[in-house]
């Protein structure tokens, strides 16, 4: 893999040193390589993002400009690259990025300063002054309910479909949502009331698999029933349970679902992503009643930041809902109207599945260049080299 390759160059260079060569060395080497594997394994499915962001720090370093080395840069160094930014937001994931590789690498963090953390939070006050971070838009139920019969009564029932299962399931849609099978599907009719299991080969922090399981709110909101969608689908397009049940792309689901918005009349209809359907499920869930415990096994939300929330009975709803979203990777508030009664859903234990996590591979031609000056992303292209 490119990325371990490119964190390996660095290692060897620093720690491969004569001592490590002799009789224990093949063992030694084993034992590193495998702790490596598992120490990339806490930025998962983000691996793509953080080896660009990476590469554009290493090809910041590499202008002339900078005191340090790639590996050794100074607070001022940082400065210097957090400036390049417009998107204070996205300075600090390219940051977050180059802590970790530091850390990953034993290096000590010789950039880090106060000023540094002052920086970053002026950029990301600055980024929120000039509006320009879009905003997180939460589809609510009471709209969900016209999307979907919007798009049964043109005939697209597939699409409604998605918007249900997204919904109940908290789903990521990229990831979780397109390519589902109904083979994944396990309903239960003599439970009371009737209830239907997903199972999930993985999901973010659960590289070996998990289940979700919801029952049937048909009392409440029968278009967006969780058991029954399944049924429904297969009747109004005549073919049976088997297969794949979504076969457009993600880009073609999430283009379809704007311009559904949009013929509805919503306001910022192009402003909605797939994170979208998960914000309005848990905000329906919070009107509801639901504690932020029950929204967090819901979704299945692990995370040492919403472990801190967990012990607080006064957490506000804006800071649950930011976390929210810095834990969601798979897509780019409203004020809470009048409550409907949302069941909480069932989530069955985790069933373990060996089947591993594949990660994805960045173009090499993609380098992030949308958040930086014109001139940074000039130089992000000579990033070629490091392929």
């Amino acid at each position: 893999m490119e990325f371990l390759n490119l964190l390996f160059f660095f290692q060897r260079a620093k720690f491969f040193a004569p001592s490590t060569r002799g009789q224990h060395a093949t063992v030694r080497s084993a034992l590193l390589h495998r702790s490596d594997q598992m120490a990339v394994q806490t930025i998962g499915k983000s691996i793509a993002s953080y080896k660009s962001r990476m590469r554009g720090w290493i090809a910041f370093m590499v202008m002339g400009i900078c005191v340090g080395g790639v590996l050794s840069a100074t607070p001022e160094d940082m400065l210097m690259f957090i400036a390049l930014f417009r998107n204070g937001f996205s300075a600090q994931k390219y940051v977050q990025a180059v802590r970790w590789m530091y850390i990953y690498l034993g290096c000590p963090l010789s950039w880090e300063s106060e000023k540094v953390t002052k920086v970053l939070t002026g950029a990301k006050k600055d980024t929120l002054a000039r509006g320009g971070r879009r905003p997180r838009r939460a589809l609510r139920w009471d709209l969900l309910k016209r999307l979907v019969k919007h798009a049964q009564v043109r005939g697209e029932f597939v699409q409604a479909a998605a918007y249900v299962i997204a919904a109940n399931f908290l789903l990521r849609c990229k990831d979780e949502l397109i390519g589902m099978d109904f083979s994944q599907l396990t309903f239960d009719t003599l439970a009371v009331p009737v209830t239907v299991t997903l199972a999930l080969a993985s999901r973010k922090n659960m590289p070996y698999g998990t289940t979700l399981k919801r029952r049937c709110i048909c009392e409440h909101h029968s278009s967006l029933c969780p058991y029954h969608i399944f049924s429904r689908l297969c009747t109004a397009t005549r073919r049976s349970m088997h297969g794949r049940i979504f076969t457009m792309s993600y880009g073609s689901f999430l283009n379809v679902f704007r311009a559904h918005l949009a013929a509805l009349d919503v306001e910022g209809s192009q402003e909605y992503d797939g994170k979208a359907f998960r914000r309005g499920t848990a905000q329906e869930m919070v009107a509801s009643g639901s504690g932020l415990a029950e929204i967090l096994t819901a979704a299945q939300w692990r995370s040492a930041a919403f472990a801190l929330y967990l012990d607080k009975a006064d957490v506000e709803e804006e800071a649950v809902f930011a976390a929210l979203d810095s834990l969601s990777d798979d897509e780019d508030q409203d004020p809470l109207g009048p409550p409907a009664t949302v069941p909480t859903p069932i989530v069955a234990p985790d069933v373990p599945d060996r089947k591993k996590r594949r990660t994805r591979e960045s173009n090499p031609g993609v380098l992030d260049q949308g958040e930086l000056d014109s001139d940074a992303a000039g130089v992000l292209r000579q990033m070629q080299m490091f392929d």
